[in-house]
C-alpha cells in the first residue's frame, strides 16, 4: 500500500494543510533481497509485470488523517493465491535522478528479539478474538 504523507499534497479540502504543492501521485521503486539461512537468496524488484488497484484507504494526508472505507476492501489481496486479472498494470515511471544506488541505507536485519505469549485470548462474538 503507497500512501501520500508528505510526496503528494491532496488537493485544497477542509483540513488542515501544512504544505502547499505535490510531487504527483505516489510512486515506489524497490529492490528486495531476501538472504535464506541454507545461503540461497531471492531478489524481489518493482517492474511491468507488478499489479495495482485501489483499495479501502480512500484519502490520505500527513496532517489531514486517512479515511478508510472497508466495503472496498479485496479480501486475501496479500495472498499468492490472489486473482490480480482485474487489476491495472503498473506504470513505468522515470527514475528519480542522482544515484538511486549509491545512496541506499544500510540497516541490520530485522530478527525475534522476543516471543510473547498471549496470558488471555477471548472470543466477543464467532470468529472475532482478542489476545
Amino acid at each position: 500500500m503507497l500512501g501520500n504523507g508528505m510526496y503528494n499534497i491532496p488537493p485544497q479540502t477542509d483540513r488542515y494543510a501544512k504544505f502547499r504543492g505535490s510531487f504527483g501521485p505516489p510512486k515506489l521503486i524497490a529492490q528486495l533481497r531476501i538472504d535464506y539461512v541454507d545461503g540461497s537468496s531471492d531478489l524481489i524488484i518493482t517492474d511491468q509485470t507488478w499489479t495495482t488497484s485501489g483499495g479501502p484507504i480512500t484519502f490520505s494526508s500527513i496532517y489531514g488523517g486517512e479515511d478508510y472505507d472497508a466495503r472496498l476492501e479485496q479480501p486475501a489481496w496479500d495472498k499468492a493465491a490472489f486473482n490480480d486479472s482485474t487489476w491495472t498494470p503498473a506504470e513505468e515511471t522515470s527514475d528519480p535522478g542522482g544515484d538511486l544506488f549509491g545512496t541506499s541505507r544500510s540497516a541490520p536485519p530485522i530478527r525475534v528479539a522476543e516471543i510473547l505469549q498471549a496470558k488471555q485470548i477471548t472470543q466477543r462474538r464467532p470468529g472475532t478474538f482478542h489476545l
